[in-house]
């Protein structure tokens, strides 16, 4: 297991109440038109229904509601008939300030923010072990908590869900495993990493192909890996096009 860079440093959450200071009640006094207007526009129509939702994300959640504000926001349109997801906004705002001000909410937020300050998750590709409250809200939002796997994961893993397979699979878990190690390159035979070519991408036209993508096969550094796309840059679009099709590499994946 490896520990993440992020582990041990004392970072605000996104999740307890100490995050944009909302347990101040800053939002609620606050006399800034970025932030009032949207809050008379929910003060306005905010009633028992709207604390029932919010209560059940907290219920659901725990201190994680937070990373679903747009879910909560749109069941409470639904339910009202409002417009609060268009109209006010920072509602996000609104909808912490209001969890921390009813009792029920706030100890519920309190207490589960206090049981998963130690707790810790390891992603199965990449073997990294991160802590849950470090967690990207769009990561603890669409893929669970604790996530199945973490966000630098996630980006590689949904590049290539067109023909994800098992072996796919694989090749990924064991290539993230190694992305700090040092690889020499089967083409020129020079040392490289790929740690830092994570999200480096080679196009034509149109089409796309990240770095990554080859050395799930073979080792191919990122300089050389930029050279097969300024050799199909040559000649004509008919033989552009040729050439590119004709490489199962480029072609499989640049979907």
């Amino acid at each position: 297991m490896r520990l993440s860079l992020q582990q041990g440093l004392a970072q605000m959450s996104y999740y307890g109440p100490d995050f944009a200071d909302i347990k101040t009640g800053w939002y609620r006094n606050t006399s800034d038109e970025n932030y009032a207007a949207g809050r008379r526009i929910l003060d306005k129509n905010w009633n028992t229904v709207c604390d029932e939702i919010l209560t059940v994300y907290l219920e659901r959640y725990g201190t994680f509601f937070t990373a679903f504000s747009e879910d909560i926001v749109r069941d409470i349109d639904t339910a009202l008939g409002t417009s609060f997801e268009k109209n006010a906004r920072y509602y996000e705002y609104y909808l912490a300030t209001r969890a921390y001000e009813i009792e029920k909410t706030r100890r519920i937020w309190i207490d589960s923010y206090n049981d998963n300050q130690d707790r810790i998750y390891i992603c199965p590709y990449c073997e990294n072990a991160f802590p849950v409250l470090d967690c990207h809200p769009n990561v603890i939002r669409t893929l669970g908590i604790p996530p199945t796997h973490c966000r630098t994961c996630d980006y590689v893993v949904r590049r290539y869900r067109d023909f994800w397979d098992s072996d796919v699979k694989r090749r990924v878990r064991d290539m993230m495993r190694s992305i700090d190690e040092l690889r020499s390159c089967e083409i020129c035979g020079h040392t490289y990493f790929l740690k830092d070519d994570i999200f480096t991408y080679g196009s034509f036209g149109k089409r796309f192909v990240d770095c990554l993508y080859p050395n799930l096969f073979f080792n191919v550094c990122p300089k050389c890996f930029k050279g097969v796309f300024n050799d199909y840059k040559r000649g004509s679009a008919r033989t552009k096009l040729s050439r590119l099709y004709a490489s199962p590499d480029v072609s499989v994946g640049s979907g």
